[in-house]
């Protein structure tokens, strides 16, 4: 008999340590994303605002900024937090016809506007 106790023992061990164990790994889950959402926090992604900015800053050096329809955006966060947007926009020039343009911007992002750092239409 004194070994079906120890079984006994063993099982009861088991049926504690079990939502114990669970239980801390839930914590710990629980605590790494609390810990990756600050760090998304502090190193926030602003390139949904830089494309905006962008989009902007390019309709101002157009002829016709009303008839500005953006094909394609492309931004990046730079290593030094400055964001570069690549893109294409159509546009009417001086004269009522639709030109395509080419564009590359380097922004940077200050409090809650943006400096337009370089810009070229190519």
């Amino acid at each position: 008999m004194p070994h079906s106790l120890s079984v006994e023992k063993l099982k009861a061990l088991f049926y504690i340590s079990l939502p114990l164990s669970l239980i801390a790994i839930i914590i710990s889950i629980s605590q790494s994303l609390e810990e990756s959402h600050k760090f998304e926090q502090e190193s926030s992604d602003f390139s949904s605002e830089a494309k905006a900015a962008s989009r902007n800053y390019v309709r101002m050096q157009l002829s016709s900024p009303d008839s500005a329809n953006f094909v394609a955006l492309d931004t990046e966060r730079l290593a030094n937090g400055n964001y570069k947007t690549i893109g294409t926009v159509d546009a009417k020039n001086p004269y009522g016809v639709k030109i395509r343009h080419q564009f590359y911007i380097v922004q940077q992002k200050a409090d809650n506007s943006w400096n337009t750092l370089e810009f070229a239409f190519y």
